[in-house]
């Protein structure tokens, strides 16, 4: 009972193929009718006639379609794999031109989070591109970094900048100025899908500007005090004079003598200085000769002790043993009576 079951069940399986087998034939025949030449059917070919002959072109022509549909399939997936290899070779190229950009480059989508971050941003903000894409600006730079800033301006506002010089804050950031654009990032349609932030690392330009300003300020400080070294020295030559007339008078006082010639020479020590500050900035070239370095001390000394009358010393500098150096008397007893000062 069970064979027969199994057989009636596969007759009728058979039966209901070559059912549709026909019913595909006649349509095919009615399609073929109207259209020549459909599924590249010879149009000299007699439409066959018999049972047999109508099975066989029908499995013939179906045959033909499957091919047909397969090298269609063949086809598209060729074109797929064509269009996958231009976005992938365009993708590695927009990389490379990314990569090898001076300036550093920043994209955020429309949830403001960052989705490129290039290797000049690397070494500009001392961030590593992997710990900050997918991450907001303030999440990856903070809140007060002016790169935050301005972009929640462009998104909010719409106000976008243009070679702005701003300072950065953040960890590592310590004067770090960039000059950076900000400027809408739109898809092929024109449609806004971001922001996109370029920048330039102008830290060393800013210090040279800065530098050159210093330089100018220094310049001009220069001329101010040539001006007032020259007052100094005219002063300075005007009571050498009455110094000099004084000592004539007092030719019988041996210790006013004494201070006269004390005040003679802080006066040319004094001359010799605003020479100095006159030619400042160019190479100082010491007056060299031998000196008695217990004479150069004695003499710093007693303008140090004149200068601080309150203060006892107790002085031995009698040093019969010391030779001679060969140096500048001036500038070696400015010397010591700066260092006998500062004591």
């Amino acid at each position: 009972m069970v064979h027969r079951d199994e057989s009636m069940t596969l007759v009728a399986f058979i039966l209901g193929i070559m059912g549709a087998g026909v019913a595909l034939y006649f349509i095919l025949r009615a399609v073929l009718t109207t259209r020549k030449g459909l599924l590249s059917v010879d149009e000299t070919k007699d439409i066959p006639t018999t049972k047999k002959e109508n099975v066989e072109f029908v499995i013939d022509t179906f045959s033909t379609l499957i091919n047909k549909l397969k090298e269609k399939e063949e086809e598209l997936e060729r074109l797929r794999s064509h269009a996958e290899n231009r976005a992938s070779v365009a993708e590695i190229y927009n990389e490379d031109i990314l990569r090898s950009v001076g300036s550093g480059v920043i994209t955020f989508n429309m949830d403001r989070k960052i989705t490129t971050f290039n290797h000049a941003a690397e070494r500009i903000l001392k961030k590593r591109r992997g710990d900050v894409l997918g991450l907001s600006c303030v999440g990856a730079f903070g809140p007060d970094n002016t790169l935050c800033i301005l972009l929640e301006e462009a998104f909010s506002s719409g106000r976008f900048k243009s070679r702005q010089e701003v300072e950065l804050q953040g960890k590592g950031l310590t004067n770090t100025w960039v000059g950076l654009s900000t400027s809408p990032l739109k898809d092929k349609d024109g449609k806004q899908i971001g922001i996109i932030i370029v920048f330039t690392d102008l830290t060393e330009i800013r210090m040279l500007r800065e530098q050159g300003e210093l330089k100018k300020r220094l310049a001009m400080l220069g001329e101010m005090s040539g001006g007032i070294a020259h007052e100094f020295r005219n002063s300075m030559g005007t009571i050498l004079g009455f110094v000099k007339i004084l000592s004539k008078s007092l030719k019988e006082d041996e210790s006013a003598r004494e201070v006269i010639s004390t005040i003679i020479t802080e006066i040319n020590s004094m001359d010799l200085i605003i020479k100095e500050l006159l030619n400042y900035g160019k190479p100082i070239a010491p007056s060299l000769a031998h000196v008695d370095l217990n004479g150069i001390v004695r003499k710093a000394l007693d303008i140090t002790i004149s200068n601080s009358p309150d203060i006892k010393l107790d002085i031995d500098i009698n040093a019969p043993d010391l030779v001679p150096v060969y140096a500048d008397e001036v500038l070696l007893r400015q010397a010591l009576q700066n260092i006998f000062q500062n004591a």
